[in-house]
């Protein structure tokens, strides 16, 4: 094994247990050291966004995700929280405190995971505590401090749109392929 993927998700052990995720921020971090040290590479993903998320949610997440690179995790993902079809969140939303403007007819080709501001471009939570523009914020200013090689794509399809690091096809691409094989 070289690498295992961690769904951190957050850093308040409160919102971890709202969202039923069965892990302590504690019980990463000893993951992440563990496979430390045994020489094996962990990356990990946080969301924004999440139920009962506050900004102050969110800057203990990105200090979270701090702690977890000092400890060796190697890579650090942050995105928007994208509910799913059929989970929880996606099936009452109310019961979150989130509300979810579904595409028409559910139709999950136009809520797709994609944006190049960490949020999907389709993006329809409508959060009590945060706005997109706050979510968005908070996204890149965790890929800033917690990205020490900040590693430039261009776009895997036209080769010509620079892209942050985790995003790796651009909007304008993402659209044609979608209406072009999703869509048809």
């Amino acid at each position: 094994c070289r690498q295992i993927n961690l769904g951190c998700e957050s850093g308040s052990n409160e919102i971890l247990k709202k969202v039923h995720k069965g892990m302590t921020k504690e019980q990463n971090l000893n993951i992440i050291k563990l496979c430390h040290k045994h020489n094996i590479k962990t990356k990990g993903f946080f969301i924004f966004g999440l139920p009962g998320d506050t900004k102050k949610t969110i800057k203990d997440t990105i200090e979270f995700a701090k702690e977890c690179y000092k400890n060796g995790m190697k890579y650090l993902d942050f995105y928007a929280l994208c509910p799913m079809p059929n989970t929880p969140i996606w099936e009452h939303p109310e019961k979150y405190g989130l509300k979810i403007i579904k595409p028409k007819d559910s139709n999950w080709n136009d809520y797709y995971q994609i944006g190049r501001d960490g949020i999907p471009k389709h993006w329809k939570v409508k959060h009590p505590n945060l706005t997109r523009k706050d979510i968005s914020f908070y996204i890149k200013k965790a890929n800033k401090k917690n990205n020490k090689l900040k590693i430039i794509n261009l776009c895997r399809v036209c080769k010509n749109v620079k892209l942050p690091y985790n995003i790796f096809v651009c909007d304008k691409c993402a659209d044609n392929y979608f209406k072009n094989h999703i869509l048809d």
